[in-house]
C-alpha cells in the first residue's frame, strides 16, 4: 500500500488499513515487560535494543520484554509467569466491572489482547493445568465480547449523530478497530477463542506458539 501523499517529504497518518494499524500494535506489544523466572545465571548484564537487563539469577523473578521472554522460554532458559490481570479471579472481577461500567471501559494493559494470545498456547504458563487455561480462555472471550459490544454501540452513535464517544481505557487494538470503523478483527479474536475452546473440549492438541517476529499481520496474533 503506497502512502497517500507520495510526493510529501513526511508521511503522517497514511495507514488507513486496519491491518497496518494492528501490525504496529503487535510490534509495540513485543516490548511490553512481563515477569519471568530464569533457569540460568549470568555474571553480567545483557544489552538489548530496549535497554540493559540482568544479571540473570536462576529462580529469581525479573522483568523482560515479551519478545525476549518468549525466546528464552522456547529455549527452556526461563519460565514465564502469568500476568496478574490474567489470573482467573482477576479476570472474573474485570468482567464484572466491565458489565457495571456502562459508560466507559475498565482499565486494562494497552496490549492485553496481544499479550494474552502470545501466552495462551504455552501450557507451562498455566502450570500445566489445562482446565485452568480453559477457564482463562472463556473469561478472556467474555471480556473481549463485552468491550466489543461497547465499541459497536460507540460506532453506531458516532456515525449516526456525530456525538462524542469516550475511548478512555480502550486498548491499542480496540482503538485501531474504532479508528477504521471495523470490528472484523475483534470478531476474529472472539471466533479464535471459541474455536480454541472447542479444540480443548475435544481434547485436541493446542498449536505451538508462533515467533513474535513473524509477519502475521493478516491473521489475529
Amino acid at each position: 500500500m503506497a502512502p497517500l501523499a507520495a510526493k510529501s517529504t513526511l508521511y503522517v497518518n497514511w495507514k488507513k488499513d486496519v491491518l497496518h494499524l494492528l501490525q504496529d500494535d503487535k510490534w509495540e506489544a513485543k516490548y511490553e515487560l512481563i515477569s519471568i523466572i530464569p533457569k540460568i545465571s549470568t555474571e553480567s548484564y545483557v544489552d538489548l535494543v530496549q535497554g540493559r537487563f540482568g544479571p540473570f539469577r536462576a529462580h529469581v523473578p525479573m522483568k523482560l520484554p515479551l519478545w525476549a521472554a518468549l525466546e528464552m522460554e522456547e529455549h527452556q532458559m526461563c519460565s514465564i509467569e502469568l500476568p496478574p490481570w490474567m489470573e482467573e479471579d482477576q479476570l472474573k472481577a474485570l468482567c464484572t466491572e466491565e458489565k457495571a461500567n456502562r459508560n466507559g471501559f475498565t482499565p486494562l494493559p494497552r496490549h492485553y489482547m496481544e499479550i494474552a494470545f502470545a501466552l495462551l498456547p504455552l501450557p507451562k504458563v498455566f502450570g500445566g493445568k489445562e482446565k485452568y487455561r480453559q477457564r482463562i480462555v472463556l473469561l478472556l472471550r467474555e471480556l473481549i465480547e463485552l468491550r466489543r459490544s461497547k465499541i459497536l454501540e460507540g460506532i453506531k452513535l458516532f456515525d449516526s449523530s456525530g456525538g462524542e464517544f469516550n475511548v478512555t481505557n480502550m486498548s491499542a487494538a480496540e482503538l485501531s478497530c474504532f479508528r477504521t470503523r471495523s470490528l472484523c478483527f475483534l470478531d476474529s479474536l472472539s471466533d479464535l477463542l471459541r474455536n480454541r475452546q472447542l479444540e480443548v473440549s475435544a481434547d485436541v492438541e493446542m498449536p505451538v506458539a508462533e515467533p513474535m517476529d513473524e509477519d502475521s499481520s493478516s491473521r489475529p496474533f
